[in-house]
């Protein structure tokens, strides 16, 4: 697949995945990775900004923002190709993580000038204009995740659907448990 076979995310998407079945796991993570670093490094300078901090911070919040992006990467491939095994699916691991990576590309796409919109603008309007752009495109997003998992990996879209997203309501529950005791904590007086 040559970088501007990415077209085919937006117009075939079904053509798309077949055509990078075959592919390495390589090339879909260093395209992702491209555009990772790209918005790691934007919004590393948001956060920078956000929060007050010297730029000399910048460094350290650039190199663990992209490590545990990295990471969360992989840890959620694993949960969702724990569901693409226990629905019967075939295929490695890798094919997982490469319906991931191909299946993110418009919402990193989408995050770049979103990233530098919240750089210039930074108020309740701007991040109601960004929740309004991203939706769509994260809705997306699922829907080519969903076709590249049941394309590499032979099951239903309807499994492959639920392969991502069971993993994403355990993930939301944990989440959600964890901001329950903290804020019950903070009352409690025990934060």
């Amino acid at each position: 697949m040559k970088f501007d076979d990415i077209k085919y995310l937006f117009t075939d998407t079904t053509k798309f995945f077949k055509d990078v079945k075959k592919e390495s796991f390589k090339r879909s993570f260093l395209i992702y990775l491209t555009f990772g670093i790209i918005i790691n490094a934007m919004a590393s300078v948001m956060y920078t900004k956000d929060f007050n901090l010297e730029f000399f911070f910048y460094p350290a919040i650039f190199i663990g923002v992209l490590i545990l992006s990295i990471a969360s990467f992989f840890v959620v491939g694993g949960m969702i190709h724990l569901f693409v095994l226990l629905f019967k699916g075939e295929g490695d691991y890798f094919q997982t993580l490469k319906a991931s990576a191909y299946g993110a590309i418009p919402s990193l796409i989408v995050s770049i000038p979103i990233q530098g919109f919240l750089l210039i603008f930074t108020s309740d309007m701007a991040a109601i204009a960004t929740l309004i752009v991203t939706l769509p495109v994260t809705i997306y997003a699922i829907y080519l995740n969903v076709v590249g998992l049941s394309i590499f990996h032979k099951i239903s879209k309807a499994k492959a659907f639920l392969s991502g997203f069971i993993p994403f309501a355990i993930i939301m529950t944990i989440f959600v448990f964890f901001a329950i005791m903290v804020s019950t904590l903070s009352i409690l007086g025990g934060i």
